[in-house]
């Protein structure tokens, strides 16, 4: 998936944006291959309200540990950065089965939890001061199925940015839903049938629409009851039959998408695309700006955009290496591959001489 013209993508040498490792932490109390390789996992969450973060195992649990902790240890070892610490204060919070999915609600009131076991897909929602508490004798106060099927797998939940009861699912049979809480009660508020081959989805930033980035190559944005308002086309900037894997909502009018060919041979490719009002929308390709390398697992792109500082932080489920694509300060649809130095970037470490990929960027 390159563009035709065969130009590559734009790269900016940044000497000024400085990554550093501090100690490392086991959480997986066995080797990772006990794991499911091919799912898309988020298994790291975090609540800056009350300064904790939540890692899913390879059991049926979730780590919760103090940040000030992790930060305690970490300066206490600044002799020897890159030190792995396996013992460390932590509760445990004890599920049905193993986690998929681990998210934080936008007020940090509650933690969603995706299990699915031999049964069908089921969120599980905790009370997050009952969890920081005591996480032991933590119990999920509301529990539902998000499919009958139980061969039907996640793709992605996202909580809404600015509305603290609503969060949107992405399920593997191309359906899309949104689903609030209230009272003690879940319930789905509405949904998009297979019919529009949801594959991918995002908020916009101020939480009133939601973008669906479907198996083949389009976008299509909606309001909450599923009103679609825009239709973003394919790529042009290739002729292969692509389908979109994951999309963050930049601005208005702007995303960043990863786009797949429909065999899935290659790895993701990133692209910005900018979509305004009665104008061309327009494609600019970065193309795998992570240099993934695996295949063992469902492809899978975690990006964060930092507004302030002007760029997005890319790690993709198959790759060891993160990338950094930045806009320019004075033309913020303007962007290049920010290049660090050797010493700079986010590199996951090897593990026992072999690669090592990304479960969740928080």
């Amino acid at each position: 998936m390159t563009d035709e013209a065969g130009i590559g993508p734009s790269e900016r040498q940044v000497n000024t944006l400085i990554f550093q490792q501090l100690c490392r932490f086991q959480i997986f109390d066995e080797k990772p291959e006990t794991l499911s390789p091919k799912e898309r996992f988020q298994l790291v969450a975090v609540s800056a309200k009350y300064g904790y973060a939540f890692i899913g195992t390879n059991s049926a649990t979730i780590k919760v540990i103090k940040i000030d902790d992790l930060v305690r240890i970490s300066d206490e070892r600044q002799e020897s950065p890159g030190t792995t610490v396996s013992d460390y204060p932590h509760e445990k919070l004890s599920l049905s089965d193993k986690p998929l999915h681990i998210a934080v609600d936008c007020q940090e009131q509650v933690i969603s939890v995706i299990t699915k076991g031999d049964a069908n897909l089921r969120v599980h929602i905790f009370d997050i001061v009952n969890v920081c508490k005591q996480a032991s004798s933590a119990k999920a106060f509301l529990t539902t199925g998000l499919s009958k099927e139980t061969d039907v797998d996640l793709i992605d939940l996202q909580w809404n940015p600015v509305t603290p009861s609503l969060f949107a699912v992405c399920l593997s049979d191309g359906t899309a839903e949104l689903w609030t809480w209230s009272e003690g009660k879940l319930s789905l508020l509405s949904s998009l049938p297979q019919i529009f081959k949801a594959d991918a989805f995002c908020w916009s930033p101020k939480g009133k629409q939601i973008v669906i980035g479907t198996n083949d190559g389009q976008l299509l944005q909606f309001t909450h009851n599923m009103e679609q308002k825009k239709i973003v086309p394919k790529p042009d900037f290739t002729n292969e039959a692509v389908k979109v894997v994951d999309i963050l909502w930049i601005s208005t009018f702007m995303w960043v998408v990863a786009y797949i060919d429909e065999e899935e041979t290659v790895q993701p490719n990133l692209a910005i695309v900018h979509a305004p009002k009665e104008q061309p929308v327009s494609f600019i390709n970065f193309e795998d700006i992570c240099y993934g390398s695996g295949e063992d697992r469902k492809s899978k792109y975690y990006m964060k955009f930092l507004d302030k500082w002007g760029f997005v932080i890319a790690s993709s489920g198959n790759s060891m290496e993160t990338g950094i694509l930045g806009h320019k300060p004075d033309v913020k649809t303007s962007w290049d591959v920010w290049t660090l130095e050797d010493t700079a970037r986010v590199e996951l470490p090897l593990c026992d001489s072999d690669d090592t990929f990304l479960w969740d960027l928080p």
